[in-house]
């Protein structure tokens, strides 16, 4: 529990940081390129999925699981070197030196309500499919080791290419209509394997969910970059990623509970499936940043 605190506090960091800085590297060029670049930078959590949907079950197999999540350590600190050139070539986020405590995530956050309540329903929905799908897989389609590992693959491809498709779509869409377009396919992702409970339908929601749940987490940064002043940005994400976590913290104990009663684990992933498109609805809220309507 002590590991999983600190791993949870570090990727919290990381992302906040890490997105203040994809949207620092964003600037100039087209409309589409701010987009594309958050869309990079998250589309390497997908590249991870692949990475470790490669080398764990050989390594699981061979030496046990545990040495797996050592080698999946080792590998996290090769990508922190890996990143360091990118990092020396990124532009500083601009600071605001007179902002100090609370105060900057509160006033950063100023007009992305529905953005923030969208970004915990989000939390809550998606977290919940990826902690209950291998259960229902396994126990509703008798899916093995070698199954759960090309599925987990098969996300992982379409969330690494994910940014490249959805850059241009989400520069054309205003408000939060690009946060809710991404939520809407993460919940069609989400609920297609309950719905059509065969093999096909399987891969085809890893492709889906894969190919766009980073996609909600870049759209949200996304809007923060044009909505916020440069130097709320990494206040905005902080407060934002707030919400996500207490989003993470709560779907897969609501999913667990639903999961453990009469409904079982397909009725956990369809509570996900309604939470994601609540997500998506309220995400529509959203105005564009400087529109009275």
């Amino acid at each position: 529990m002590l590991l999983r605190a600190l791993a949870g506090a570090a990727g919290a960091v990381s992302l906040i940081t890490g997105g203040a800085l994809a949207s620092a590297a964003g600037g100039g060029g087209g409309r589409g390129r701010a987009a594309l670049t958050l869309g990079v930078y998250f589309g390497g959590a997908g590249f991870g999925m692949v990475v470790s949907a490669v080398t764990v079950p050989v390594i699981a197999a061979e030496v046990g699981w545990r040495s797996g999540w050592l080698v999946l350590g080792l590998l996290g600190v090769v990508a922190t070197f890996a990143a360091l050139p990118a990092l020396a070539r990124t532009p500083d986020v601009v600071r605001d030196e007179r902002a100090r405590g609370p105060s900057l995530s509160a006033r950063s956050i100023s007009g992305l309500h529905a953005i923030l309540v969208s970004y915990v329903l989000f939390g809550a929905g998606y977290i919940a499919y990826t902690t209950f799908i291998v259960a229902y897989l396994s126990n509703r389609l008798g899916f093995g080791a070698a199954d759960v590992t090309l599925f987990w693959g098969c996300a992982g491809l379409a969330a690494t290419g994910a940014g490249v498709a959805w850059g241009p779509v989400l520069s054309r869409l205003a408000g939060g209509r690009g946060v809710a377009l991404a939520n809407a396919v993460v919940m069609l992702g989400a609920v297609l394997p309950v719905l059509l409970p065969v093999p096909a339908a399987v891969y085809a929601s890893a492709v889906i969910f894969g190919g766009s749940f980073l996609i909600v987490p870049t759209s949200v940064t996304a809007f923060v970059r044009k909505a916020v002043v440069a130097r709320l940005w990494t206040g905005a994400i902080a407060a934002l990623t707030v919400g996500f976590a207490i989003g993470q913290c709560v779907g897969p104990w609501l999913s667990g509970v639903v999961s453990d009663s009469r409904f079982g684990v397909a009725g956990g992933l369809l509570l996900s499936g309604i939470v994601l498109a609540g997500a998506a609805m309220i995400a529509l809220v959203q105005r564009e940043p400087g529109s009275s309507g």
